[in-house]
């Protein structure tokens, strides 16, 4: 290996290195959208490679590297300046959480029993008409002429102090 010489290995690293801003930028594609396969990126990779090595020796130098990464720069502003500029692609959606999957069906209720009510007269005993079990009352409902009066509790005589109240210093405040 000359000194100062990369291999394919090397310069597919470099690649990746120098490719990370344009593609933060989303001025280029990332690898996996460009290449259908890790295989198929290699391949490319390995092609542009030999194009660099002129001297078929595995290796290129860094004036190689350069003048090829000049040429490239230089064809992507022109294809820029042009209108052909890199579309990225919208982000997949992704979900906090998976979807719900229900073990059994939804749970479904049954309607509840329908009441009726029957008017009662005036004098005569009230019957309440259910489909629970009947209950007849004997008596018509109780009313009162007022609320039960409360009894007032008692207090005693007020409190009375010895002497005046005292007030408070935390002991940091009283060292000030």
């Amino acid at each position: 290996m000359v000194k100062g010489a990369i291999n394919f290995e090397e310069f597919d690293l470099l690649i990746e290195e120098a490719a990370k801003a344009p593609r933060t930028l989303g001025l280029a594609p990332q690898a996996h959208e460009s290449y259908t396969s890790q295989a198929h990126r290699q391949q490319a990779r390995r092609q542009l490679f030999d194009t660099m090595d002129k001297d078929k020796g595995g290796s290129i130098t860094f004036e190689e590297y350069l003048n090829w990464a000049v040429g490239h720069i230089a064809g992507k502003i022109q294809e820029y300046r042009a209108g052909n500029r890199y579309a990225a692609a919208p982000a997949p959606v992704t979900y906090a959480a998976p979807p719900v999957t229900y073990s059994s069906a939804p749970v479904t209720y049954a309607a509840a029993p329908a009441v009726t009510y029957a008017s009662a007269p005036a004098a005569a005993p009230v019957t309440a008409v259910s489909s629970a079990a009947h209950v007849t009352y004997s008596a018509a409902p109780v009313t009162y002429a007022g609320a039960p009066a409360l009894a007032q509790p008692a207090y005693s005589a007020p409190v009375a102090y010895a002497g005046a109240p005292v007030a408070y210093m935390s002991p940091t405040i009283a060292r000030r």
